[in-house]
């Protein structure tokens, strides 16, 4: 893992981060290319909220580690709601963003499977088993240490899927090396495209910022639901996209 911890920008430099703010778009390959603008906060050891900006609405997912919520109301949520049970436990499972920071110390195993080929590139292969029992596999360049993939089982009205993040176009950011373009397949079928447009680490992020909003007027004001005079919802705004998946985006 040496090679992967100095690729990444320092073993104590990862062992110091506490948060990130990330500002992107996703490029919805499967619903013709579509834009949709993303702000992303994390912050350790397993907080991250996702806001989704769509025709003046917006759309939040938020994961601690203990719980997972939503309140989108193109999918009929327009107050704070738990996520499907398959989605909140994978979101929860992978709540750790830098799960191979320190990963004896966190209860979580690697075990090596092999060396592979993947786009011209000799990889090492690893698969990752966490603490809360999730498990994904992993390649790193076996020349510069970078983590090139990642691949996820996901469940779905009960069947299991693929989930497969490749990670391109590497920057640093201060001292943190982050992949600035990732594409996303399900099932071998390439869904969307996140591209990173500007990054922002430990930086102070205020816990309330992971909290459900209080009542239904807050969440309306807040997250400006398209609501129309008769205080009904609006039809769908956002994107008809597959079902949001909250796992690690880089």
């Amino acid at each position: 893992m040496a090679k992967y911890y100095t690729a990444m920008g320092g073993l104590e430099n990862l062992r110091a981060w506490k948060s990130m703010k990330v500002s992107a778009k996703y490029i919805m390959v499967a619903q013709g290319g579509a834009e949709v603008s993303i702000t992303v906060w994390y912050k350790a050891p397993g907080k991250t909220r996702l806001e989704i900006f769509q025709n003046g609405a917006k759309a939040v997912y938020v994961v601690t580690g203990e719980s997972a919520w939503m309140c989108d109301a193109s999918r009929g949520f327009p107050e704070p709601t738990p996520l499907p049970e398959d989605q909140a436990q994978e979101a929860m499972d992978n709540a750790d963003v830098y799960p191979f920071i320190d990963y004896q110390k966190k209860g979580h195993k690697i075990e090596f499977l092999g060396i592979e080929e993947f786009e011209g590139a000799e990889v090492y292969k690893l698969k990752l088993r966490q603490n809360s029992g999730a498990e994904s596999l992993h390649l790193l360049d076996a020349r510069t240490g970078r983590e090139l993939k990642i691949t996820n089982t996901i469940r779905r009205n009960g069947k299991e899927m693929t989930y497969e993040t490749i990670e391109r176009d590497f920057r640093k950011v201060d001292w943190l090396l982050l992949p600035f373009l990732t594409e996303h397949f399900i099932n071998g079928i390439q869904v969307r495209k996140m591209l990173i447009e500007d990054v922002e680490i430990n930086l102070e992020i205020d816990d309330a910022l992971f909290q459900p909003g209080k009542n239904k007027q807050e969440l309306i004001q807040d997250m400006r639901i398209p609501y129309d005079t008769d205080n009904r919802l609006k039809p769908n705004t956002f994107l008809k996209a597959e079902r949001i998946t909250i796992l690690r985006d880089f």
